[in-house]
């Protein structure tokens, strides 16, 4: 009951709910809310979290994201969710298509921990893996600030104030699939705060093959129209750039975009390497 009154709170943005939240907490309520989100899927949410916070109030985040996908994902594809952050796009695709294999990229432990217990609350069986992503294989150090998860990064922004900081591992999309066995993905979703551009040089072996069709990445939102080193690499590989339209009030400095290559471009990218 509790747990239905201050969902309904937020959602409707009844002034003392972060009082009642506080008084609640210290009772011993804990500071999590569960909630169904728009497609269906369980969550625990942070009311005092950003991201948990938009999803509470409009039923998801992003949803243009995980709206793409659903448009472009085929039978069988395997989707690498990398940032994956609480699990909210994985856990979801999981839910709506079972028949897509899915790989949730999250090296934060305390923002994996909250996407092991989303997927334990959906019997979700996404593959959680806890490394970074980056150009090559090293270690990193990864910052991240308080009641924002979404903020987590291995290239930290002067103009914020991080709180903590972590070493991890990281890894190029092409030593994971080549060293390690992971499979080759054919749509992936990059959300790592700065780093896409290494993220995706670190996966020209995976460029030149013909498996992957959709990259979804967050850029600039003058990106399109701006001359950029990711823009003409991604252009080089015949992916076609399109923005995508932010459906909750979610808007920031950054936007969401998609690069997709059809099977025939892909074809003609194998032919061109042999």
């Amino acid at each position: 009951m509790i747990n239905y009154l201050l969902s309904l709170m937020i959602k409707h943005s009844i002034r003392g709910v972060d009082t009642l939240l506080t008084v609640l907490i210290k009772l011993g309520y804990q500071q999590r809310i569960k909630i169904k989100n728009r497609y269906g899927a369980w969550f625990l949410l942070d009311p005092f979290n950003y991201i948990d916070r938009v999803v509470l109030k409009e039923g998801y985040y992003e949803s243009e994201i995980l709206e793409c996908v659903l448009s472009k994902i085929n039978p069988d594809d395997v989707f690498w969710d990398i940032g994956a952050n609480i699990g909210l796009h994985s856990i979801t695709l999981n839910h709506l298509r079972k028949d897509v294999q899915i790989f949730a990229f999250e090296p934060f432990p305390s923002t994996m921990n909250c996407l092991l217990v989303n997927a334990e609350l959906n019997q979700a069986p996404v593959n959680k893996v806890a490394v970074g992503l980056s150009g090559r294989s090293n270690l990193s150090t990864i910052h991240s600030i308080k009641g924002n998860s979404g903020m987590t990064t291995i290239i930290p922004w002067h103009e914020f104030k991080f709180d903590d900081k972590v070493c991890i591992a990281t890894y190029s999309i092409d030593d994971l699939v080549q060293q390690h066995c992971m499979p080759e993905p054919s749509i992936i979703k990059i959300d790592t705060e700065g780093s896409e551009l290494d993220i995706i040089r670190g996966a020209q072996k995976l460029l030149e093959g013909g498996n992957l069709h959709t990259i979804i990445f967050e850029a600039e939102n003058d990106f399109l129209t701006k001359p950029s080193i990711l823009r003409s690499l991604l252009t080089s590989y015949s992916f076609k750039l399109s923005s995508l339209n932010r459906e909750e009030n979610s808007a920031h400095s950054l936007s969401n975009f998609m690069a997709f290559r059809s099977k025939s471009e892909n074809t003609s990218i194998l032919d061109n390497n042999c």
